[in-house]
């Protein structure tokens, strides 16, 4: 119904607008974690999957208690000991739902959220309204090309991530 040249040009602001809706929905709930986001063409899932590991063993407590740390990624959703699958068939979850999970991971007491950032993601900008504390590249090969429309663009997404980063970019 809505002309196709419309849609392109509607597109980014209708993404924009999502994301800060559900930011401001969930009241900015990634402020007063540090929130590290994962990206790269591939291995992102075994990254978060490791980092969040090594963040559970470093920041367990003396009481034996769940650590604080959350994840998300194309294994699935964790907030402390609660882990479920992830079946959105998405790596990285639309706007309301990121945002709902990390005000969940927020109300639960977690300090540290792992998150994979994808390209497509970046590009539909589910990564507005997160205030992300460190952005890790671990490669980028020439894929997705199709989605992006040349790997300069591709490319672009990416970087989009670590211009948001303000303090540690690995």
């Amino acid at each position: 119904l809505i002309p196709r040249s419309l849609f392109r040009f509607a597109q980014p602001f209708y993404h924009w607008g999502l994301a800060w809706a559900g930011a401001i929905f969930y009241g900015f709930p990634s402020s007063g974690m540090k929130v590290i986001g994962v990206t790269g063409t591939k291995g992102k899932s075994t990254t978060v999957y490791l980092i969040s590991k090594i963040f559970e063993e470093a920041f367990r407590p003396a009481q034996n208690k769940p650590a604080p740390v959350a994840a998300i990624g194309s294994l699935g959703f964790k907030i402390k000991e609660k882990e479920w699958p992830n079946t959105l068939k998405m790596t990285m979850p639309g706007r309301f739902k990121i945002q709902k999970f990390l005000k969940q991971a927020k109300d639960a007491g977690v300090k540290y959220v792992i998150l994979e950032v994808t390209s497509e993601g970046i590009k539909q900008k589910r990564h507005l309204g997160i205030r992300f504390d460190s952005a890790v590249l671990i490669g980028i090969h020439k894929e997705h090309i199709e989605s992006h429309g040349s790997f300069e663009k591709y490319v672009e997404a990416k970087k989009k991530l670590f211009y948001k980063t303000k303090n540690i970019h690995i």
